[in-house]
Parts: C-alpha cells; sequence; structure tokens
C-alpha cells in the first residue's frame, strides 16, 4: 500500500511540475510603449493583432525579446543609435512612427551613451540648455568635455558641448 501510495504521489508530482502555465498558441505577454518610445504598460494573453490595435500609434514588444543595439537612419537625415531595444520595437516602433528608414544591428560593446547640450555664449556669459542623451559609435567619439563650435549670430556665439557625465 505504501508503494501504490508513493508511486501516485510521484506521477501527481511530475504531472504538476511538468505543466506549463503558458498561455494559448498565439497569447503573449507584451510591453507597450507610447509613440514616442517610453514604456507604459505590460499587457498578458493577447494576440499580436490585438496589441496592435491595443499599442495604436504607440510600439509594442512580446515580453522577454532579446534587445541588441541599433544604428538607425532617419527620413530626415539624422543617424541616431539606441541600445536595448528588441526588433519587434524596433520595426514596430521606430520604423513605422519614428521615420526611420534603414536600421543595422551593431555591437553593444562598443555603444557609449554622450550627454549633449547647446550652450551659448552671450555678452561673456555661458547660457545653459538642457543635457539630451545620445549615442555615438567609437568613430563619433567626441571625447569627454569637448565643445563643438557651431555658428555665431550677433553677440551670441553657439556651441555644443560633449560630456560622459549626465550633470556636466
Amino acid at each position: 500500500m505504501k508503494k501504490i501510495i508513493l508511486a501516485l504521489t510521484c506521477a501527481v508530482l511530475l504531472y504538476a511540475c511538468g505543466k506549463k502555465e503558458n498561455y494559448p498558441p498565439g497569447r503573449f505577454c507584451w510591453n507597450l510603449y507610447d509613440h514616442t518610445g517610453y514604456f507604459e504598460d505590460t499587457s498578458c494573453d493577447k494576440t499580436e493583432a490585438e496589441i496592435k490595435a491595443i499599442a495604436g500609434n504607440g510600439g509594442y514588444e512580446r515580453f522577454g525579446d532579446s534587445r541588441f543595439c541599433w544604428t538607425i537612419k532617419q527620413q530626415n537625415g539624422w543617424t541616431i543609435y539606441l541600445s536595448e531595444v528588441s526588433e519587434m520595437l524596433l520595426h514596430s516602433l521606430y520604423e513605422t512612427n519614428l521615420g526611420a528608414t534603414a536600421s543595422q544591428k551593431v555591437d553593444c560593446i562598443h555603444f557609449q551613451n554622450w550627454f549633449n547640450r547647446k550652450e551659448a555664449i552671450v555678452g561673456g556669459a555661458l547660457v545653459y540648455f538642457e543635457p539630451v542623451v545620445k549615442g555615438f559609435m567609437p568613430e563619433d567619439d567626441p571625447a569627454d568635455d569637448k565643445k563643438i563650435f557651431l555658428y555665431t549670430s550677433g553677440d551670441t556665439t553657439w556651441q555644443r558641448h560633449y560630456s560622459n557625465d549626465p550633470w556636466f
């Protein structure tokens, strides 16, 4: 009798451990992003068609998708660099809504984030503008604390200041 109870207990445990809590085929958990790429919410038990309707003009990706670094050419000619973006989010948001015309995976090891801001020297006084994060590949590396002259207008000299410190 003990052997039968032990065998039944083992069988029940093996069955319970092998049972998966998956959603029905084609239904997954999704991360939703607004139209600018900011994370909004996670939604589960939906098909891609359902999540696409929910996302509207925002982006979406399957929860747990692999993330990569990308270089993206935009319609306006600018090149932007993104890190930690899944291929699905790249297609659903950046190519569809944010004007990406070409994209290429790049090695994240060589990817660096730099902070830059536009500054003005007005009558000898330095005026700061909000820092903005921008990614650069090594060949574009501006070097820490580098200032690039942009133009002069009247008594104002405009320059771009780069740093790897977000609080510069």
